[in-house]
């Protein structure tokens, strides 16, 4: 590897490709343009170490995974109390419905969650350059990391509504594959 520094990759590349970039220190592509000078416009780049970084790059490992198993199993304690009450009698029979009982609320609970917290945390997203481990992406980051944990649940079968409830336009009669992941859901 003889260019270690981004310019000299740069430089490369247009040597090899005849497509030199759009200005001096970026590379256009055909359709964005990529700043390789890198850093945010002030000029002062953000750590990936700040405390708050740090912080808020823990909480959903640390907090709010634990927080979700945590009430998950309250629910199903609470279900199971509440279906022994019923019935009389604690059997394997409850402990079983229990469970199922447990599994459906929480595919309706989590997506709803995600719902409300992606608009509490960042409300509509909109087109910019934002500074990496900035406030905004932070914010964007911690989305992303709430939408891995809680999940579409029962809106699988129904993605566009999902979708919809989250910020974006989609069209009537659109159909989305369950294994496709949009972000960014204001910006489709």
């Amino acid at each position: 590897f003889t260019m270690g520094t981004i310019e000299g990759i740069a430089a490369h590349l247009d040597a090899n490709t005849g497509e030199p970039g759009a200005e001096k220190g970026a590379v256009q592509t055909s359709e964005i343009t990529i700043d390789l000078e890198g850093g945010p416009a002030d000029g002062t780049p953000l750590s990936s170490t700040r405390p708050l970084t740090l912080l808020v790059q823990a909480l959903p490992f640390f907090v709010i995974q634990p927080l979700l198993r945590v009430a998950q199993w309250m629910l199903f304690v609470n279900i199971f109390i509440y279906c022994s009450s019923l019935a009389g009698s604690r059997s394997a029979a409850i402990f079983v419905v229990a469970f199922f009982a447990t599994g459906f609320a929480m595919r309706v609970i989590r997506p709803l969650l995600f719902i409300a917290a992606k608009w509490c945390i960042i409300g509509r997203y909109t087109e910019g350059r934002y500074k990496l481990f900035g406030k905004d992406y932070l914010r964007w980051w911690m989305v992303n990391q709430l939408q891995e944990l809680l999940g579409a649940g029962i809106f699988e079968r129904n993605l566009p509504l999902y979708y919809k409830l989250l910020g974006a336009k989609i069209g009537a009669g659109v159909k989305i594959s369950k294994d496709t992941k949009l972000s960014e859901f204001d910006l489709l």
